[in-house]
């Protein structure tokens, strides 16, 4: 056996010792760092044949333009990834990763990728992580297999066709990244593999990378895997049949999805009855507001400084625009949270002249109205809403029609934003109503 081994690798060195020598750091499949000293071409060389016997057994297989193509691209993914992870972001000054955020928390758990710390991880090792945290999933009966979504990385031919491929295999020699946004047909057709499409080194308008981004879609789909599921679903739609509105629903599912994750926190944080407890569905906001104003301003200001310091314990966001960022504006619902919970603070003079943050009624209870309406949505409600427009007696429906009362036009402070009104349009109409 020895003899039949060792002589093609003797005599394809002899054929091929015009070459540069082979690199010693073999790739291994736990770091992904693959030889890129071999020349590119379509066909196996000697060289190819050389590397194939010295990887270790179960290691990919893979010629040497996929190897350097991967390389190449775990190294410039990772050195923006690190960038982000320890530099402020440039427009306020802030990091993007911050402590408390689902998307973080999920990184350290699972990836021990922390804010502020260099990662020593590779685009490989967090691949594998996720694969094996899927795979676990599944072996408990957490999430079916059929259900799972795994990364993959699309690449486009010299005629334009599209290809998928998971991080490490094979790559035809003549495929180079794909650096456009994925159309619905392509993650439809991925889908339909057990796939989502994982990005690039290319920078997002909020200065991370397209990985990056396309990571928080991954995270999410570890904090609920019932929600990976609805995606699956909505990702096999033909995409072809989607209207505008439905497009405009769908691209909100993926991206700026919320859920209330922890409903018995929540409830024990807001300030309603007893008697709403036992039928938190049916409180109105008219309820809700007569109810709050049996309370002092000091007793309100309590409340919400609750809500705003555990806001990210139940109510978490899903879609990877929502969990990525920390500008508000990039998730419609976080428009709301973030901007409603400050403003329900009215600034009053106090006895130094400086101005005090105090409670409004109204606004708290807004605020807490709209989180009894989003507790009742479920995500296969959301992903039935895509391509359905929700019965007047859904969950959806009652949210959307109830936020129109939410909006007060002699108040500006309490006014939501343009976004969440067009949001609220493309879910109640089809086509979108520009009475509304």
């Amino acid at each position: 056996m020895k003899k039949l081994f060792y002589a093609p690798v003797t005599f394809c060195l002899i054929a091929s010792c015009s070459h540069k020598p082979i690199n010693k750091e073999i790739d291994t499949f736990t770091n992904h760092s693959f030889d890129t000293t071999r020349e590119p071409t379509s066909e196996k060389t000697c060289r190819d044949i050389i590397y194939s016997l010295l990887t270790v057994a179960g290691t990919p297989n893979i010629s040497a333009y996929s190897a350097k193509t991967w390389n190449d691209l775990d190294k410039s993914i990772m050195l923006e990834f690190n960038k982000a992870l320890t530099t402020p972001y440039k427009y306020t000054g802030y990091k993007i990763y911050k402590e408390g955020m689902p998307h973080v928390e999920v990184l350290k758990k699972v990836f021990n990728i922390r804010p502020g710390e260099k990662t020593e991880n590779t685009v490989g090792t967090i691949i594998d992580q996720y694969t094996k945290y899927m795979d676990n999933l599944v072996s408990t009966n957490v999430v079916k297999r059929e259900d799972v979504l795994l990364p993959a990385f699309v690449f486009k031919k010299p005629d334009g066709n599209l290809l998928w491929k998971s991080f490490g295999k094979e790559i035809p020699d003549d495929a180079v990244i794909e650096r456009n946004i994925i159309s619905p047909e392509t993650l439809n057709a991925m889908a339909k593999e057990g796939y989502f499409p994982v990005g690039n080194d290319e920078h997002t308008i909020n200065d991370i990378s397209a990985f990056e981004h396309d990571l928080a879609h991954f995270t999410g789909f570890i904090d609920s895997p019932e929600y990976m599921k609805e995606v699956k679903k909505l990702a096999l739609t033909d995409q072809s049949r989607l209207t505008v509105n439905q497009a405009k629903r769908a691209s909100f599912f993926k991206e700026g999805m919320v859920y209330i994750k922890d409903d018995e926190a929540l409830m024990k944080t807001l300030k309603i009855s007893d008697e709403m407890r036992k039928n938190p569905s049916q409180v109105t906001l008219e309820e809700m507001k007569k109810y709050l104003n049996g309370f002092s301003i000091e007793e309100l200001e309590t409340t919400r400084m609750e809500l705003a310091s555990n806001i990210n314990k139940y109510y978490v966001s899903l879609g990877g625009s929502g969990r990525h960022s920390i500008d508000p504006r990039s998730n419609i619902f976080h428009d709301i949270v973030q901007s409603v919970l400050p403003m329900i603070s009215r600034g009053l003079p106090g006895d130094d002249g400086d101005y005090v943050q105090v409670a409004s009624k109204d606004g708290l209870a807004v605020f807490q109205t709209m989180l009894l309406r989003l507790r009742d949505i479920k995500y296969s409600d959301w992903s039935y809403a895509v391509t359905h427009t929700p019965p007047k007696d859904s969950p959806i429906y009652k949210f959307f029609e109830e936020s129109r009362r939410w909006q007060s036009k002699d108040d500006p402070m309490l006014d939501l934003y343009r976004d969440f009104v067009e949001l609220r349009r493309t879910f109640l109409t089809d086509p979108i109503d520009d009475n509304d």
